[in-house]
Formats: C-alpha cells, sequence, structure tokens
C-alpha cells in the first residue's frame, strides 16, 4: 500500500482487529450464530476501518452472513 496507495492498509487494519478484540473481550459478540456474528462484524468494520480496505472487508463479512442466513 505505501508504495501504490497512501500507506495506511496496517493502521486501517489494526483499527479493525482491535474493534472486533474489544468486542470479543466485552463477550458482545454472538458467537452461537454466525450469521449474525458476520454481520455484527461487517457493520463493525465499516464503522471503525476508512479507505477501500474497510469497505471491502464490510462488503466480505456483511455478504457472509446473509447467505449463511440465507442457508447457503
Amino acid at each position: 500500500d505505501a508504495k501504490v496507495g497512501d500507506g495506511d492498509t496496517g493502521s486501517t487494519f489494526a483499527a479493525g482487529a482491535r474493534e472486533i478484540a474489544d468486542l470479543l473481550h466485552r463477550q458482545r459478540l454472538p458467537l452461537n450464530n454466525l450469521a449474525t456474528l458476520f454481520a455484527l462484524i461487517g457493520e463493525r468494520l465499516t464503522v471503525v476501518m476508512g479507505g477501500s480496505s474497510g469497505v471491502l472487508m464490510s462488503i466480505f463479512f456483511t455478504a457472509a452472513g446473509q447467505k449463511l442466513e440465507q442457508g447457503a
């Protein structure tokens, strides 16, 4: 990312990881329901991660949650 972007990929992913780790530590993740878990992760990542990587990770987790919800 430093050669072709703005060099913030590491800090962006770190922010997302810290958010998820904090939610896990506070027992705020629905670990017994993968579809809901992925949807929640997608929502949180779009809030705490900036740039295109945040949007892409949010789309990935949200779509995965939706597919699981559909039984796919």
